[in-house]
């Protein structure tokens, strides 16, 4: 029994030997694969050209013009419901669940309508509200069916 586990232990090594063999004289098969894999050249697949996405051309030199605006942006220069209400030039109107409609300027939130003024933690217009020419405060309800109608 001996001599047959000898006999094994010998033939496993034999055949270990020649599986770890870096000798390619004996495997033709193996060389002609690496002159083949020699010279091959990668070549990434081809994809179709692309035009990159164009930006469309600006009616307006202005930079400002240039600059992104929120959705609820207004200003004195393009408000065309009747007279501009605010003593500033410009601001954003917002519109809160349920109602509540604010007017953001020089970095103050101010309450537009009841609701907002109700909700608390605003502002009030009256700081910005403009006198109309006849000493009454200018009509906000442009302004308030504007920031209504970004709810």
């Amino acid at each position: 029994m001996k001599r047959i586990i000898a006999t094994l232990a010998l033939a496993a090594a034999a055949l270990t030997a020649s599986a770890c063999s870096t000798d390619t004289t004996s495997a033709p098969e193996s060389t002609t694969t690496t002159q083949a894999a020699a010279n091959y050249t990668y070549s990434p697949p081809s994809r179709p050209a692309t035009q990159p996405p164009v930006a469309p051309e600006s009616t307006s030199t202005s930079p400002a013009a240039a600059r992104n605006k929120p959705a609820g942006y207004i200003s004195e220069a393009t408000w065309t419901d009747g007279e501009w209400p605010f003593t500033v030039a410009e601001g954003t109107l917002m519109c809160a669940a349920p109602s509540r409609v604010t007017f953001t300027a020089n970095r103050t939130m101010y309450a537009v309508n009841g609701a907002a003024k109700k909700a608390g933690g605003f502002d009030d217009i009256a700081a910005i509200w403009k006198s109309s020419p006849n000493g009454l405060k200018a009509d906000l309800t442009p302004v308030i069916d504007a920031g209504l109608a970004l709810c």
